[in-house]
């Protein structure tokens, strides 16, 4: 009790002494709790952060209830964002009652001015400080400082301890900066008045805090350095975010603390702040404060760069690689060694992904490795390269070698003259990027050995015209080819030679590689494209896996050689395999094509046990395939596609003659309208059939092709007579639908009603040509003989067509040289019962023929037949043929264009002129349809 007294009379007596000795207007207005607003005026932003930051930290032992920055700074931001107002234009007691204070402190920088020379030159820091009443805006107390710094030395304590362990300048000059901070708001801070408060505990007092956070990012083993300058004897510690808790620091001065965390391997942190805490454990207060700056601790390395390649330039070797994707790249460093000085040594730093080396002498070999570089300084695992630095190409070769010779890519493109020789026990090595070009004829003869191993990035190259590649008797090992592209030429030959082939591209050669006596050739993950002959193998031993062959007039030949091919690829080959001996495959993988031209593209004793995607061995697509090819033909040939038809027919007449025997009258009749007339006459002379006669009646529009598909259901009994009946009815359709065009509901309904239902009334004949049952479906062809007359008459009689005769009179012309098209059109047209008129050619511009057309026509149709010629890289023998027609419609009575069409075709063909009129063939079928709908509905319009 006396105890309490005493302490009670001790406070009494120092309140009042402090009261004598402060005027009662000041601490009267004294508040009670402060805040400390954003500094405003002249200076950096990070400058003005950090001097709040110092005269928030110097202000904390006084004895006001300040609010935390971050605290403040959260309440302001959501005042700004509701009112859409600065902080600045809001009045005092706003502020006060927004952020729970009644006093304000604003800071205002009167100017930040830095002279730097090396580390630093002199710096001047001016302050001015005002504390406010919030309820009433009055000024309690405001004062204004300076401090310089004149050039010199580093100032001591705190600094003095980190300032001699870090390696940026930047923060020696920081250190500088926070020093005068420290100086000007400790000076300030000491002047503010406080409110009288004798039984409050103060918090320790931080005065400044210095880091090498400048220096982040940080690597494995780097130092990161907090040095605190506070009160002393207590106990001080830092956070490094939520990363690291609780770093002890040692007092190395009274007052004044240092510590440090080393980096460890697995450290990947990203914008972290260091939190440093001073502690008095005997009064149980703290105090922290926060490093303005963020640090960022990166210790994994860069990716190994890639695709670090050498050529030759214009002052020297021009180094490159691809440029890393990683956002904290710095840099790339190359180091270069020779023979004559086999240690690495830094050549160069660059941000770019090329360097060029001129220090370079022809004739040396040299060595570069280079490595990435972040921003934290790791460094990543070197990529290596060498090269012999010779003269750059083109360089000439013929003769016989004398001795080991490399061929460098930098050098390139080697020249072959004549032949060149690789003699006995002389072998030639072939760099990766390296280019052959051989003379017309030149050639490569190797009895000793040869190794061109390229990559996947950088190719070995031959190429020419009518050159060859021979091996002979070179024994074991003659021949190593990787990533090597044959370009044209006659061919690669092996004889008494062991060679391999991986990675290779064999195009456009009249024979890619043959095997002789003596030969083995293996081949691996190669490619062989648009070669007369891709493979070769005559005798000797050949193993073939994981290999293309497309584009091929042969893909594969084998006559004596013993064979082992798998995992093969087929593609668009003229014929894939032809085989003399028995020839197993295990398994193939095929474009996917129809059956029998899968079938058609093997010859000779081969068995294949898996065609891919069929899922089918060789001997089960055979039995499948006749099925598939009628199916073929019954479609082209209903569509009038007869050009595919006459291909597909001259297919059955190759794979299945027995069921050919039975159609070949109806290929004749296909080949003359394919283009073939004189075979197809010739054929339909010699071939008699009983629907021969409707073949060849001069009503060509009657005869219709029709395919039936049906299922079959039961024993199938009864089948026969549904089809005909059906295909009965789709032929009298096909012929309304020309005749008529495209009908409304109502007329649709009629024709289904009054034609369609008895269409045994307009059917002749009807002759089974192709049938088949193919899995749950019978599937057949017939050729149906119609009356047309009859259903125009019945057309008309029901209102759907007009008179017996058409209203539309039309005029044809063909404008171009050729006049394939002409003579099937005017049929067409005919056979729908127009009135039409040829006309002669004189250009393609409708203003040659209008005023003749007008005198006897409504409608001018103009063809336009136009061809391309070229070789085939197919084959020598063929031809490649681009045809494209054009056909534009104009109304005479109008002067109008009313329709234009156009279509491309492509067709290989021996014979030019029979070529020609296939594929304008071809793009006739494509429009014809659409074309003969528009004259209708014209006709109708009528």
């Amino acid at each position: 009790m006396f105890s309490q007294q005493i302490k009670h009379l001790i406070s009494a007596v120092f309140a009042a002494l402090f009261i004598l000795a402060v005027p009662a207007f000041s601490y009267a207005k004294l508040p009670s709790a402060i805040a400390v607003l954003p500094v405003s005026g002249d200076g950096q932003p990070e400058d003005l952060k950090e001097l709040r930051v110092t005269f928030f930290n110097h202000i904390g032992s006084k004895n006001y209830a300040d609010t935390e920055l971050s605290v403040i700074d959260s309440k302001i931001f959501l005042m700004e964002e509701k009112s859409g107002k600065q902080w600045q234009d809001f009045t005092t007691k706003e502020l006060g009652d927004a952020l729970g204070v009644d006093g304000l402190v604003y800071v205002n920088v009167l100017g930040v001015d830095k002279i730097y020379a090396g580390i630093y030159g002199s710096l001047t820091v001016s302050m001015a400080v005002k504390l406010v009443d919030a309820e009433t805006g009055a000024i309690i107390w405001e004062k204004e400082d300076r401090v310089l710094k004149q050039s010199g030395s580093i100032p001591l304590s705190p600094w003095s301890a980190i300032s001699t362990a870090v390696s940026s300048a930047l923060v020696l000059r920081d250190s500088v900066k926070i020093g005068l901070f420290d100086e000007l708001c400790r000076g300030i801070a000491k002047q503010m008045p406080e409110p009288v408060d004798l039984l409050r505990l103060r918090p320790p007092t931080i005065f400044s805090v210095v880091t090498n956070a400048l220096d982040s990012p940080f690597k494995t083993g780097s130092e990161i350095l907090v040095s605190l300058k506070g009160d002393e004897g207590l106990d001080a510690y830092f956070d490094i975010g939520t990363m690291r808790k609780g770093i002890e620091m040692q007092e190395t001065a009274p007052g004044q603390y240092l510590g440090k965390y080393v980096v460890v391997s697995g450290d990947n942190w990203e914008n972290q702040t260091i939190a440093v805490s001073l502690n008095n454990k005997l009064k149980r207060t703290s105090a922290k404060t926060q490093v303005p700056y963020q640090i960022t601790v990166d210790t994994v390395p860069p990716a190994q760069p890639a695709d670090f390649a050498s050529s030759i330039a214009g002052k020297g070797l021009r180094l490159t690689w691809t440029m890393l994707n990683e956002t904290d790249m710095k840099d790339y460093i190359i180091q270069k060694a020779t023979i004559a000085q086999p240690e690495y040594a830094e050549l160069a730093h660059t941000p770019l992904n090329e360097y060029t080396d001129e220090n370079i002498e022809y004739g040396q070999k040299v060595f570069y490795r280079l490595l990435a570089k972040d921003t934290a300084g790791n460094l990543s695992r070197y990529s290596e390269i060498s090269r012999m630095v010779v003269k750059p190409g083109p360089t000439e070769v013929s003769g016989e070698l004398k001795e080991g010779t490399t061929f460098y890519a930098l050098a390139s493109p080697y020249i072959i003259k004549g032949t060149l020789k690789v003699p006995k026990g002389i072998r030639l090595d072939i760099e990766e990027g390296t280019v052959l070009k051989f003379e017309d004829g030149a050639s490569l003869l190797v009895e000793g050995s040869v190794k061109a191993v390229g990559s996947e990035k950088q190719n070995i190259v031959f190429r020419g015209k009518n050159y060859t590649v021979s091996l002979s008797d070179t024994g074991d090992n003659g021949g190593i080819f990787e990533h090597v592209f044959f370009h044209e030429g006659t061919g690669l030959t092996a004889a008494n030679s062991s060679v391999s082939f991986t990675n290779c591209r064999i195009e456009g050669l009249e024979k890619g590689i043959s095997l002789l006596h003596g030969a083995t050739v293996k081949i691996s993950r190669s490619r062989f494209t648009a070669n007369k002959t891709g493979l070769a193998a005559g005798a000797g031993s050949l193993a073939c896996s994981e290999s293309e062959f497309s584009g091929n007039e042969t893909a594969i030949s084998v006559a004596d050689a013993d064979a082992d091919i798998k995992d093969v690829i087929f593609r668009d080959n003229s014929m894939n395999l032809a085989a003399r001996k028995p020839l197993n495959i295990k398994s193939v993988l095929m474009n996917d094509r129809p059956s029998f031209e899968v079938i058609r593209s093997f010859q000779g004793d081969v068995t294949i046990d898996n065609i891919r995607p069929f899922g089918k061995s060789l001997t089960a697509l055979k039995n499948d395939s006749s099925n598939d090819l009628s199916s073929q033909v019954a479609e082209t040939l209903s569509a009038g596609r007869f050009t595919e038809t006459d291909r597909l027919l001259d297919t059955m007449k190759e794979l299945f003659p027995e069921r050919y025997e039975t159609v070949k009258p109806l290929h004749g009749y296909v080949m003359r309208k394919a283009g073939r007339e004189q075979e197809g006459a010739a054929m339909m002379a010699a071939a008699k059939a009983p629907y021969s006669k409707v073949l060849e009646s001069p009503n060509q529009s009657g005869i219709r092709f029709v395919r039936v598909r049906i299922p079959a259901l039961g024993s199938g009994e009864g089948i026969g007579k549904l089809a005909v009946s059906k295909a009965s009815r789709q032929a009298v359709k096909s012929f309304t639908d020309e005749a008529a065009g495209s009908l409304d509901r109502e007329k649709n309904f009629t024709v289904n009603e009054k034609i369609y239902s008895v269409s045994d009334k307009y059917v002749d004949n009807s002759f089974p040509l192709l049938t088949s049952f193919s899995g749950n479906f019978f599937d057949g062809l017939y050729l149906v003989q119609i009356r047309p007359e009859t259903v125009v008459n019945d057309l008309t009689e029901l209102g759907i067509i007009g008179g017996k005769g058409r209203n539309l009179r039309i005029a044809v012309v063909s404008c171009s040289a050729d006049n394939n098209i002409l003579p099937t059109l005017v049929n067409n047209l005919a056979g729908m019962k127009f009135t039409v008129t040829e006309l002669s050619a004189r250009s393609c511009s409708v203003g040659d023929y209008r005023d003749e057309a007008k005198r006897s026509s409504d409608l001018l149709l103009i063809v336009k037949e136009q061809f391309g010629i070229s070789e085939s890289r197919v084959s020598k023998n063929l031809k490649m043929i681009s045809a494209d027609l054009t056909v534009n419609m104009y109304d005479l009575r109008t002067g109008g264009q009313i329709y234009d069409t156009s279509k491309g075709s492509v067709v290989y063909h021996m014979n030019q002129s029979m070529g020609k009129k296939s594929a304008i063939l071809s793009c006739y079928e494509q429009v014809r349809d659409n074309l003969m709908n528009k004259v209708i509905e014209t006709d109708r319009k009528k």
